[in-house]
């Protein structure tokens, strides 16, 4: 059974957002989770502060609702073309990350689905992105999706190669959970790395005390790709941990 059973594709129509449909569209098919859209219409600053008289403000903002609101119908019929069966569509107003990031906590979404760069507003928070606080607030896993990760076109999503940081954490095997799941929905290759410090098995008492630190930290080395290995093939038995790797 998938850990996603609820997908929100955030889209502005731009070419970076149109990978990121695509890839919401292959996932949600693999997985047969529900797909939802969100697009966020942007809000100038005199509207937010009320700079303006009350009347001229509302005549304003229902203006650009509206405006919004054609954006969402054509972006969801965009997403029905290509294959998708949209389960809803959602219009918001305002600042483009912290709707996301509210709109998914409100549904319960088990994965945002966003491309890397974007138009207007999300251009701008982008370049430092929309896609960073995104990451930082969600409540669940967040795709990314890149430019060089579609192929030809028609081709479906596929990473290729998947890198996941694993030390044990909680965290850590909740995203091994989430990296196996995209692994095998896109057939990609999913690679594990555990980073190990040498400095924390160095003595810091003085080099009377170095004596023997250096086959410590072997044994550390071989009980970590020992665990690392146990810990792949975990992954393997639940879809396509390829390789491991511990660093040091």
């Amino acid at each position: 059974m998938s850990i996603f059973t609820k997908i929100l594709l955030a889209t502005d129509g731009s070419e970076e957002a149109e990978l990121a449909t695509r890839a919401a569209i292959d996932l949600a098919d693999a997985t047969n989770s529900e797909l939802h859209i969100i697009y966020v219409g942007r809000v100038p600053k005199y509207l937010e502060n009320g700079s303006r008289g009350r009347d001229y403000n509302r005549t304003v903002y229902e203006k650009l609702q509206k405006e919004s609101g054609k954006m969402l119908r054509r972006l969801t019929w965009q997403a029905q073309v290509a294959g998708g069966t949209v389960a809803g569509a959602h219009l918001r107003m305002g600042g483009v990350a912290r709707e996301i990031v509210d709109l998914a906590e409100e549904m319960g979404v088990d994965l945002i689905v966003i491309g890397s760069r974007g138009r207007g507003r999300i251009r701008r928070l982008l370049m430092g992105s929309v896609s960073d606080p995104v990451v930082r607030h969600a409540h669940c896993s967040v795709l990314v999706v890149r430019g060089d990760e579609h192929g030809e076109d028609g081709q479906a999503y596929s990473p290729g190669k998947i890198l996941l940081a694993f030390d044990g954490s909680k965290a850590s095997s909740e995203a091994a959970l989430a990296a196996t799941e995209i692994a095998n929905a896109t057939d990609s290759e999913l690679h594990v790395v555990y980073v190990l410090q040498p400095d924390r098995y160095k003595p810091q008492l003085g080099p009377e005390m170095w004596e023997g630190w250096e086959e410590g930290l072997e044994r550390a080395k071989r009980h970590a790709r020992s665990w690392l290995e146990g810990e792949a093939e975990r992954m393997r038995a639940r879809g396509r941990s390829r390789r491991r790797h511990t660093s040091c």
